[in-house]
């Protein structure tokens, strides 16, 4: 049983609230919102997924079915057929949802319907005679009629170590009557989250969802174009963490067709760095590890920002570009700034192409032996063309000159002697020539694409270094021992140790 602390409660519960206005607002019912169908990352950033059973409530009543949501975040009226029912059931799944969160297990956990509707009658109290005159299904209808009558239970006494105004929210969503029921927009006004309230960053949907697609008689390909995330005009609304502020931007994102012939995105010019920066906390989330977040611009764009983006990573894909045919991202806009809302203080923002495939780390092991070598073939290839792009002295690190990096390396190199971790007849370490370097070619920093051709990827430690240290560092990766081999195979041979 996990327990979450109440500042997440509340954040959770607000972020959820702001979605459930906004696609309410559209005219659209959720209608199986669970703890499954919530989506959360590391910095307790809060989206709603899974709409497949979503609709719209002005659909009619004879398009309105009861199976839906799953059991234990259903709301009453599905479950005893209503006449009708609206946005409200997704209020009562909330609230199923808050009670979890405070309690560590769900409040409701039946095993049927039956057995559903008894938990929440016993906790909640008998429906009134009201209530009851609003069931479409007579024999449901019969069937309440005839069972114990329960008397109303205050929450407080199941929640008693619960703060009281969590309480006194949960009791507005779970009432057996739904037109009773607080809505999103009124949740989001109650104490209980007051501090996070903020109408600017609340927003409604500016018309009725259109649901006409659902008409459209298309081939498979163009479903897949149309369901692709391809925005030309959105409007950005950031929900920072618990104390953070919210802004609303506009983002511009241009289809163009350059002299090739291919289609593809570009960022505008009139887009503000701001917008980009906001957008690291609203677009759709691919990666997001320690201080680096990646998400979805457009079908062709990403933005990578954070503490861990450093300016020399967008450099170095510049120089990559202009000097090889490896297959890299190219880097449309970067931007980096002091913060001082940020921990790390500095933060970093690169607009980069797309790369339609799958981390080699998630697919390697489904690989065909032919498949394995061809992925290992071009992964050579990569590195041998690196270390054919000479570049001048290097300043790695915290060195300030070549002198010091070659001191640094040779201190090492005594201690290994001192220890026999080295022979004691190995010259010191003299670094005369010096090449791009990744430092960290691994299948986590490898994409497979759809096509099969294989991108490196993540060159936040990539720099100028002696030709060796790129076969170094590919021999330190403690994983996919198998695809190492494989690549050094196809590697010549590189001094390992100086000999002068």
């Amino acid at each position: 049983m996990i327990i979450l602390e109440q500042d997440h409660v509340r954040y959770l519960l607000y972020q959820l609230l702001c979605g459930l206005k906004y696609i309410h607002s559209a005219g659209v019912i959720h209608r199986d919102l669970k703890p499954g169908n919530i989506l959360l990352n590391e910095k307790y950033h809060l989206r709603i997924c899974d709409f497949g059973l979503a609709r719209v409530h002005e659909m009619g009543l004879s398009q309105m079915t009861p199976h839906i949501s799953t059991l234990y975040y259903r709301a009453p009226e599905v479950m005893i057929t209503w006449k009708r029912y609206d946005t409200e059931v997704d209020i009562w799944s909330t609230g199923c949802i808050l009670a979890e969160m405070l309690a560590g297990k769900p409040l409701f956990p039946g095993i049927d319907s039956t057995e559903q509707l008894d938990m929440i009658t016993e906790l909640l109290g008998s429906p009134s005679t009201e209530a009851v005159r609003g069931i479409g299904n007579e024999d449901t209808k019969r069937a309440l009629e005839n069972v114990p009558r329960w008397e109303h239970q205050t929450l407080h006494q199941r929640f008693e170590y619960a703060d009281p105004l969590a309480v006194g929210l949960l009791e507005k969503m779970l009432l057996f009557e739904p037109q009773l029921r607080i809505s999103a927009e009124e949740a989001l006004r109650h104490n209980y989250i007051s501090r996070y309230h903020d109408p600017v960053a609340e927003p409604v949907a500016e018309r009725i969802f259109d649901w006409s697609f659902n008409n459209d008689d298309l081939t498979v390909d163009a479903w897949r174009v149309k369901m692709t995330f391809t925005p030309v005009h959105r409007r950005i609304n950031s929900l920072n963490s618990p104390g953070g502020e919210s802004c609303t931007n506009n983002l511009d994102i241009r289809p163009v067709k350059p002299q090739t012939g291919h289609s593809c995105w570009m960022i505008s010019d009139c887009v503000s760095d701001e917008s980009l920066v906001d957008l690291l906390e609203s677009a759709p989330i691919l990666h997001d590890l320690g201080q680096t977040t990646v998400v979805r611009l457009s079908k062709d764009l990403v933005l990578k920002g954070g503490g861990d983006v450093l300016p020399c990573e967008a450099k170095v894909l510049q120089l990559v570009a202009s000097k090889s045919n490896i297959r890299a991202r190219r880097v449309h806009r970067s931007l980096h700034f002091m913060d001082d809302t940020k921990y790390f203080g500095t933060m970093g923002y690169i607009v980069m192409d797309y790369i339609d495939g799958e981390p080699l780390d998630g697919c390697w092991r489904d690989l065909s032996d032919e498949q394995k070598m061809d992925v290992a073939r071009q992964t050579a290839q990569m590195i041998i063309e690196m270390q054919s792009i000479k570049l001048l002295e290097p300043v790695p690190g915290p060195f300030k000159d070549v002198a010091e990096f070659e001191g640094w390396f040779n201190h090492k190199l005594d201690i290994c002697k001192t220890y026999k971790h080295a022979p004691s007849d190995l010259a010191p370490f003299k670094f005369t020539e010096f090449v791009l370097t990744h430092q960290d070619i691994s299948p986590q920093n490898l994409i497979l694409g759809r096509n099969g051709l294989v991108w490196l990827v993540d060159w936040a430690d990539a720099g100028s270094y002696p030709p060796a240290f790129e076969m170094a560092a590919l021999c330190s990766q403690s994983q996919f021992i198998d695809f190492i081999d494989m690549v050094l195979s196809l590697l010549p041979r590189y001094p390992w140790k100086n000999s002068n």
